[in-house]
């Protein structure tokens, strides 16, 4: 499993949890950064040209190199992208020629697929695309991938972690949920 990390929860919620309960599972992960000084910037917005997404950074590039190297050593088996809306560029090109199932999970909402995803024609390449929401789902279908190829599957939470304090409240209890980005 590959994932760029925020630093965040990550370690406590979300899909980098999938390795836990996975057998002979193994995260290959950095830390996601965006890059600030004008070299790095100028890199990402370059390999970011031809990547298959448009959010994809210096570290998903660390991290897709990572992926590269083991598969050079002989890696055989799945390959899941974690983070495919912002980490997937060019594996989709080498793993097939490597022998490599790739499966990509994307977290984006439908409404911001379509300038995401800056070649939507190759993501015929990925052998199995998680979604988060089954609102995702007609973005890639409408691309041509199979719809037995996309698995709805929604975020997990650590509960033993992410609990209730025992404080007893007197009002009506409302939740507020917060994305990242909207």
């Amino acid at each position: 499993m590959l994932a760029t990390m925020p630093e965040s929860l990550a370690a406590k919620s979300g899909f980098t949890r999938l390795v836990d309960y996975v057998e002979n599972a193994e995260l290959l992960g950095t830390r996601r950064s965006q890059g600030g000084k004008l070299p790095d910037r100028a890199a990402r917005l370059a390999l970011s040209q031809l990547s298959i997404t448009s959010w994809y950074q210096l570290s998903s590039a660390r991290l897709e190199f990572l992926a590269w190297k083991r598969m050079r050593e002989g890696f055989a088996g799945v390959l899941h992208v974690l983070w495919a809306d912002s980490d997937l560029g060019y594996l989709d090109l080498i793993s097939t020629r490597r022998g490599v199932a790739l499966c990509a999970t994307f977290h984006a909402c439908p409404d911001t697929l379509p300038e995401v995803i800056r070649h939507p024609h190759r993501l015929r390449n990925i052998d199995a695309i998680t979604v988060v929401s089954r609102t995702q789902s007609d973005f890639f279908v409408s691309h041509g991938v199979a719809p037995e190829r996309i698995t709805f599957l929604p975020h997990g939470i650590d509960v033993d972690y992410f609990t209730p304090g025992s404080r007893e409240y007197d009002k009506v209890f409302t939740v507020l949920a917060v994305g990242s980005y909207r």
